[in-house]
């Protein structure tokens, strides 16, 4: 399939903040909504949307009737589009997105850095939080804090970290109607993939995680089940194909792309079996992470889920600058009436 090259500038920035992504057609706007937190450097501690050139407002699944979900929408949708993105609606950090072209397909479900032009302002951690006091708002104790725990640290936005982890994240691609897998069972899963186990491996649709067929005194670490309680359940165990030399490919594609010569002298199993992680340097590590995580993917596409990077609940102050545009005034006389 063919790319999408996107344009992100960042409105109103001095100097300019500009990025260039390029990102497989696919690509949910949940995928494009962490794109560009990656690609800015944002922490995705506040609240956003996309509002596309036709008016229709794209965001999280929880705030409101008048918003599409933005895991079912795919960016493809609205192709030749200009769309914005806000995020921040205390301080209405509004991004520009513009269709630049495509580019050829790649072994890869990450997006790729381009072009980068000046640092982003930082996240302000702080700033709901300041603006509640100043209203009075967190004394309620009905209202829990807005940010109990401030972050460690600041999210690096240089060229070198953003294009870093812009290029570790994964695309999950649109829902399309498909369950959402919590990321604790997509990590189960990953870590099931990196053990060793037989070849008759199923999906256990109840509970999200693969298993094998076979007897439970196996000493494997993948679990086991007995092959009557299989065929009795065809709707429940679903078989997937996980092959060595499928895993390898992919292995060794990633490395190629990473530059990471050794990691194309091994095969999957010999790498799983016979190597001590310790002997890996941490690039190493992430390629053999990424290409795990390319093969989960798929595994949890092709038996109709989509993984669900975890929603949080906006703080309702910030939702409040949503739905009065910024408008403090109106915001101020809204948090009365709720603490009335």
């Amino acid at each position: 399939m063919d790319w999408y090259v996107l344009g992100l500038e960042l409105v109103d920035s001095q100097p300019v903040v500009k990025r260039k992504v390029a990102v497989p057609n696919d690509t949910s706007f949940f995928d494009l909504h962490h794109i560009i937190q990656k690609a800015m450097g944002w922490e995705d501690i506040h609240f956003h949307e996309f509002i596309s050139e036709d008016c229709t407002h794209i965001g999280p699944f929880y705030i409101g009737d008048e918003i599409f979900d933005e895991l079912d929408m795919g960016i493809s949708m609205y192709e030749g589009q200009k769309i914005l993105y806000i995020y921040d609606f205390s301080v209405m950090r509004k991004v520009n997105i513009t269709w630049e072209g495509k580019t050829e397909d790649r072994m890869s479900l990450n997006p790729e850095l381009i072009d980068y032009q000046n640092e982003a302002p930082a996240d302000d951690s702080d700033v709901m939080e300041k603006i509640a006091k100043e209203f009075g708002f967190v004394s309620d104790p009905k209202y829990p804090p807005l940010y109990p725990e401030k972050p460690k640290e600041a999210t690096p936005r240089d060229k070198v970290s953003v294009e870093k982890s812009v290029k570790d994240y994964i695309v999950t691609g649109e829902a399309n109607g498909r369950m959402l897998v919590p990321a604790e069972a997509f990590s189960i899963c990953c870590v099931s993939i990196l053990t060793d186990h037989g070849r008759e491996l199923y999906m256990d649709k109840e509970r999200l995680m693969l298993c094998e067929k076979g007897k439970k005194n196996d000493k494997l670490m993948i679990p086991k089940v007995p092959e009557r309680k299989i065929n009795k359940n065809p709707e429940r165990y679903i078989p997937v194909s996980v092959t060595d030399g499928e895993l390898t490919e992919i292995l060794h594609a990633v490395a190629d792309y990473r530059k990471l010569p050794r990691l194309k002298e091994m095969d999957f199993q010999t790498l799983v079996s016979q190597t001590s992680p310790d002997s890996f340097s941490e690039e190493e590590k992430d390629a053999v992470t990424c290409a795990v995580t390319l093969m989960v993917s798929r595994i949890y596409h092709d038996v109709g889920f989509c993984v669900d990077y975890g929603y949080s609940q906006p703080a309702q102050l910030e939702m409040l600058f949503r739905d009065y545009n910024g408008d403090l005034e109106k915001v101020r006389d809204a948090l009365k009436q709720l603490q009335q």
